[in-house]
């Protein structure tokens, strides 16, 4: 029984399980069966939805077959066309780096115009000043002299004010500002203030003239001509050299804006300087006597014998500055007017010195000295004595100036004339010179041109004969100038030479022309100089002394900037900050380009001016 029951219970076990296996597989056949019939409607619908299409592509139009092909192919020419318009420039000019509170829009492309000219202009002048006076004060010249390293993108140098040269700049840069930072500053000043006084320009009726037009045209060609020389079109070379949204429309635009714009400024100045009574004059004066006055003075200079290559202590440093100090307070007691000149020539221990003061009675002069030259040359201290009202000929006084490492040195002044006035009469003069090739003596009129002394003199009569048998105006004699001149420094000013006194720089026979008695406006005639043959012209004497002239001149500035500023509205002017930065990246890499080629253009022998900017290719 208990076999039996067993076998029972074992075939109900194995019948469920069949059972089981069944159910499993009728269950997997009803999905498949599913799936299969999902499959087949969603074929159907598939299907159906083919037909419905092709049964509609029978039945279009032809416009609507042609809408059909050009929708995807103006998309992909759509996104062609925004990426040459990138490329090209056009957003550049289409859109607004800044808008003025009149709201005249400045284009990117006009933006960072300007702020290549910034670029530019520091980078050119600290370039040759290194170059010039690295000789005299070795490497670093150029930063020493303008604050800027021409070797250094403007990103990554900080930027140091300086009130007194004019160089300042907005809290909103932070502590730390870079020179990225100043010309951006700069930037966007010069382009709202040149936007806001074309405007105000034009409407006081002013256009370019004549010359200014044939100025742009000649300025224009020679673009083009540069642009031909390195294979470039000028569309091509504008960009390279002033930025990706520049054209040639739109750099005669600037041009003439800012041709306009600095007229306009000299006019209102002119206006504004005649303005000015004599009355407000020696107001002026009276209050800032030391800013328009000169004084004369002997110095001498004690400097110590250690300096900071010699790693001294401060106790080094200490003994030192005191035995010095003695020194110079020994000279200071004996000194006076009369043997000024004996004690600083017996004083000086440096050989080469003693020579120059033996050939130079005046070595130890100061003449005609204004306040920021002993202001800067030696201390505050020291310009503030020699300009004081109570100062008079015969006093002296010592100055100590130490340097960041404490080590002094002493100077020793005397007066010998108080505060004066400049109560020379200045003279505008212009000139034409026909060089001499054998005895021409300076760079700054170097020229290619030369002649014989027989030639030049030549060339100088028979102009001066043909100018007088003209109109023998000024403006006849400022046209032969600009034409026939040698001298590039006022070729193209007419020739001319303003505010020319006795103690200006210039060479003796010129100015004893200038100033020979009797010597009145209209004159003419014709000198010899180590340069060559000038013929010179007296184009105007001033009415008024040199100090009055000044005092004027600084109350007209005065009253323009109260007028610029009064016009230009700088607080409303809107700024997009992302444009801003776009061109603060795109000069960044230009000055990159510039700093690297400029090497490569000395080490190569001479890129073009193109290729130094663009990389050397094409």
């Amino acid at each position: 029984m208990a076999n039996e029951t067993k076998t029972e219970k074992k075939a109900e076990k194995e019948l469920k399980k069949l059972q089981e296996q069944k159910a499993k597989k009728e269950k997997k056949a009803a999905k498949a069966l599913e799936a299969r019939e999902k499959r087949k409607a969603s074929i159907e619908k598939s299907n159906e939805r083919q037909a419905a299409k092709e049964k509609k592509r029978r039945n279009m139009t032809k416009g609507q077959k042609a809408r059909r092909i050009l929708l995807p192919l103006c998309a992909v020419l759509l996104a062609l066309a925004i990426a040459l318009c990138g490329f090209f420039g056009v957003f550049d000019r289409a859109v607004a780096a800044e808008k003025t509170a009149d709201g005249d829009r400045i284009s990117v492309a006009e933006y960072e115009y300007y702020n290549r000219m910034y670029f530019n202009y520091y980078y050119q002048m600290s370039q040759q000043y290194d170059q010039y006076y690295g000789q005299y004060y070795g490497a670093g010249a150029g930063k020493m002299m303008t604050g800027y390293d021409y070797s250094k993108t403007p990103d990554a140098q900080e930027f140091v004010p300086n009130k007194e040269a004019g160089l300042t700049i907005d809290k909103k840069y932070g502590d730390h500002p870079t020179w990225a930072d100043y010309f951006e500053q700069e930037s966007l000043k010069e382009a709202n203030s040149s936007t806001m006084l074309y405007k105000k320009a034009l409407e006081e009726g002013y256009e370019l003239t004549k010359a200014e037009q044939k100025e742009l045209d000649e300025f224009i060609e020679s673009l083009q001509k540069n642009a031909d020389d390195d294979s470039y079109s000028l569309d091509a070379y504008l960009r390279t050299n002033y930025g990706r949204g520049m054209s040639p429309s739109l750099l005669k635009k600037i041009y003439t804006k800012q041709t306009i714009v600095n007229r306009y400024k000299e006019d209102k100045q002119k206006e504004l300087a005649k303005s000015i009574t004599d009355e407000e004059i020696e107001e002026e004066f009276n209050k800032n006597a030391k800013d328009y006055t000169t004084v004369d003075l002997r110095n001498f200079t004690f400097n110590n014998s250690i300096s900071a290559d010699d790693k001294a202590s401060k106790d080094d440093i200490k003994k030192a500055n005191a035995d010095l100090k003695k020194k110079a307070q020994a000279f200071l007691e004996k000194v006076n007017l009369s043997n000024f000149t004996q004690m600083a020539y017996d004083a000086t221990d440096d050989k080469e010195q003693k020579n120059l003061m033996k050939e130079d009675a005046s070595y130890s002069s100061m003449d005609d000295t204004n306040y920021t030259a002993i202001h800067d040359y030696v201390s505050k201290e020291a310009a503030d004595w020699a300009f004081n009202a109570d100062r008079k000929s015969g006093d002296k006084q010592l100055f100590e100036v130490k340097d960041k490492n404490g080590i002094a040195t002493y100077h020793v002044y005397c007066m010998e004339n108080v505060m004066k006035r400049d109560n020379q009469y200045p003279v505008n003069v212009r000139q034409i010179l026909f060089m001499v090739t054998d005895n021409a003596a300076s760079d700054a009129t170097e020229t290619e041109t030369g002649h014989s002394d027989a030639e030049a003199k030549k060339l100088a009569d028979d102009t001066l004969a043909k100018w007088k048998k003209g109109k023998a105006t000024d403006e006849s004699f400022a046209a032969l100038a600009t034409k026939l001149t040698e001298d590039t420094g006022s070729k193209e000013s007419g020739g001319l030479y303003e505010n020319v006194t006795k103690d200006s720089n210039y060479v003796e026979p010129f100015l004893n022309w200038c100033f020979a008695d009797g010597r009145k406006k209209g004159d003419s005639g014709i000198i010899k100089t180590d340069y060559g043959y000038h013929i010179m012209y007296l184009s105007g004497k001033s009415k008024d002394p040199n100090w009055k002239n000044t005092v004027r001149e600084a109350l007209a500035s005065r009253k323009f900037d109260k007028y610029i500023e009064s016009t230009i509205k700088a607080d409303g002017t809107k700024v997009s900050e992302h444009w801003v930065k776009v061109v603060g990246k795109r000069m960044k890499k230009a000055a990159e380009t510039v700093i690297t080629n400029a090497g490569l253009n000395a080490a190569s022998g001479g890129l073009s001016d193109a290729q130094v900017i663009s990389g050397g290719d094409q």
